[in-house]
């Protein structure tokens, strides 16, 4: 047994070996057709480059013979001597690497018409933009589009810039004590989330507010121009904020009565997200009603015709006749025997008479 292990094992030793060879003959092609690849490249290069980068030799005068004669002609055939340590590959990679780093002038310069052509055209955009924010602001404010406010920034600005005292109908609407416990906690949490929203929108109309406050009671008037923004600005936000305040209402109301949802159609805006007087307006809708229905006459209700009325006992279906005929064809009908009538002996069988004593 011994004996033929070792003769198996050297029968694979010259398989793998020939493997092998074949191996590094296939690198040694692939190898050679990169370094001639590499040299037309560099050739190529090194054949731009010469005729952009000759300089005139009148203007720096003839060479000293002396120096002519110690320093040996400088001659580019376009190949690069390989080192021992390094590959023929990496060196010849880095001599072109070299030179065949575009310029940016080159990167950036205009292509001509026909090349635009077959890269085909650039399509317009569509959206418009407004005149350039300046940089500092935009690196400020961009932070805070991409991640936000934290919280106490948030509340900060909030308390710092308070609703007026003749605009108190510019904030978050509260809401009422009839509707908050009639809904249950989800629709409750979903308004809050609505109603802080509402209330950073009423903060910055607050800001602006007295922004174009200060700039009205200048002595000339204030920037026209300046004015403009800011009102169209502001009158965007109470647009947001009446949007708010309606789809608040309108998620609150679907969990809620049709003759609720009726009661409270286009009700105006308060402090109160379904107006100050809501109770006000339930009762009277219920007095309303039963009065509505004390005044209404009562409808006659037409006598009804007598109808049919259907047996209550269901019936057998009807027997057919064809299956009857046809089963008596196999049976023999026999006649039934004629019954005799029975005499007793106290009655006279009939044609004789009784017997006299």
């Amino acid at each position: 047994m011994g004996k033929r292990r070792r003769s198996v094992s050297r029968d694979r030793r010259p398989k793998k070996s020939k493997r092998l060879i074949q191996i590094l003959e296939n690198v040694e092609e692939r190898l050679a057709n990169l370094e001639k690849e590499s040299r037309r490249r560099c050739r190529r290069l090194d054949s731009s480059s010469s005729n952009e980068s000759r300089s005139p030799t009148a203007s720096s005068g003839a060479p000293s013979p002396s120096s002519s004669m110690l320093e040996p002609p400088e001659q580019d055939t376009g190949f690069v001597e390989r080192s021992d340590d390094l590959p023929q590959d990496v060196t010849l990679q880095a001599h072109c690497s070299t030179q065949a780093t575009p310029t940016p002038a080159s990167v950036h310069a205009p292509l001509s018409e026909d090349i635009v052509d077959i890269l085909g055209r650039r399509e317009p955009d569509d959206q418009q933009w407004g005149p350039p924010l300046h940089s500092d602001v935009v690196l400020r404010w961009e932070p805070i589009l991409k991640s936000g406010l934290s919280e106490t920034d948030a509340k900060a600005l909030i308390h710092k810039h308070l609703p007026p005292e003749n605009f108190k109908a510019m904030s978050a609407p509260r809401l009422n004590l009839v509707i908050e416990r009639a809904v249950s906690n989800s629709h409750l949490l979903r308004d809050q989330k609505l109603s802080a929203l509402q209330q950073q929108i009423a903060a910055s109309l607050a800001a602006m507010s007295q922004l174009i406050t200060a700039m009205l009671t200048d002595g000339g008037g204030g920037n026209r121009q300046h004015i403009s923004l800011i009102n169209d600005a502001s009158r965007l936000l109470l647009n947001v904020l009446h949007e708010q305040t309606v789809a608040r209402r309108g998620l609150l109301a679907i969990n809620l009565s049709k003759d609720f949802q009726n009661v409270n159609q286009n009700i105006p805006l308060d402090s109160f997200l379904f107006g100050e007087n809501l109770e006000e307006r339930l009762k009277l809708s219920k007095d309303l009603e039963a009065s509505g229905k004390i005044l209404k006459a009562k409808e006659q209700k037409a006598p009804k015709a007598p109808g049919y009325a259907p047996p209550l006992n269901s019936r057998a279906p009807p027997r057919q006749q064809g299956n009857r005929r046809e089963r008596s064809r196999f049976y023999h009908t026999i006649p039934a025997p004629r019954k005799q009538p029975i005499y007793s002996s106290r009655q006279p069988r009939r044609g004789t008479t009784r017997r006299t004593q």
